[in-house]
C-alpha cells in the first residue's frame, strides 16, 4: 500500500501504520458551521467508555495506542472541533507510555465554505483528569479586518502581538488571532481547556 494511498483513504478508513496511526472518519453535519467561535462547554455527565469508543474513532485509535486517562477528554475536544465538517486526523501517541504522556492530534477540516487545520492535545492530571488545548487554523478570502467583523464579530479586539497579528479575545481561555496572508487573512482560534 504506497503513501498516495493511504492518503485518498484518510478520510474514509481507519488504517494503523507501524509508526503512529492514520484515521479519519467522515462527520457530517445536519446544519452548516455557524458560529466558528464558540467555546468547549465543561464536559456534562460522564459518558460511558463504550458510548465514547463506539461513536468516535479518533477516541478507538486513542485507545489502540494505549491512551486511557484522556479518553472522555479527547472525545469532547475532537466532537466539537470536528462538528459540521469531514474530518481526516493523524495521532501521535508517545512511543512508550503513552496513557502518561502528552497526546496529540492533527485534523483536516472539510466543511462547505472552507478548509480547516486543527490541532489538538491532550495531557493527563491525575486522577483520571486531563487538560487539553486545540488550534484551529482557516483561512479566509478577505482582509482580517473583514474576517474579525463578520465571522468573529462577538469577539473584542485586545491589540497585536508584536505588530502584524491582531488578538480577539474570547474569554478567559480563548484567542483568536488574525494573521494577513496576502490579499485574504489566517484565523488561528486557540483555546485551553484546564481540568
Amino acid at each position: 500500500m504506497n503513501m498516495t494511498y493511504c492518503l485518498r483513504a484518510f478520510l474514509a478508513s481507519f488504517l494503523s501504520i507501524s509508526v503512529g496511526i492514520l484515521f479519519s472518519t467522515a462527520v457530517l453535519a445536519a446544519e452548516k458551521k455557524s458560529a466558528v467561535h464558540k467555546e468547549i462547554q465543561p464536559a456534562p455527565a460522564s459518558p460511558t467508555l463504550t458510548r465514547v469508543l463506539s461513536s468516535n474513532p479518533v477516541v478507538r485509535g486513542a485507545a489502540n495506542a494505549g491512551v486511557r486517562s484522556c479518553l472522555e477528554r479527547i472525545d469532547q475536544v475532537t466532537a466539537f472541533v470536528a462538528s459540521n465538517a469531514d474530518t481526516g486526523a493523524f495521532l501521535f501517541p508517545a512511543p512508550s507510555n503513552p496513557d502518561k504522556q502528552v497526546f496529540s492530534i492533527a485534523m483536516e477540516l472539510l466543511a462547505p465554505e472552507m478548509v480547516a487545520y486543527a490541532s489538538e492535545s491532550f495531557a493527563p492530571s491525575g486522577s483520571n483528569a486531563c487538560s487539553a488545548t486545540y488550534e484551529a487554523i482557516s483561512y479566509w478570502p478577505m482582509n482580517c479586518q473583514q474576517t474579525a467583523a463578520k465571522q468573529f464579530a462577538s469577539l473584542k479586539p485586545v491589540g497585536v502581538i508584536k505588530r502584524a497579528i491582531q488578538i480577539l479575545d474570547g474569554g478567559p481561555a480563548m484567542r483568536v488571532f488574525l494573521m494577513p496572508a496576502d490579499q485574504g487573512c489566517i484565523a488561528i482560534k486557540k483555546e485551553m481547556i484546564f481540568y
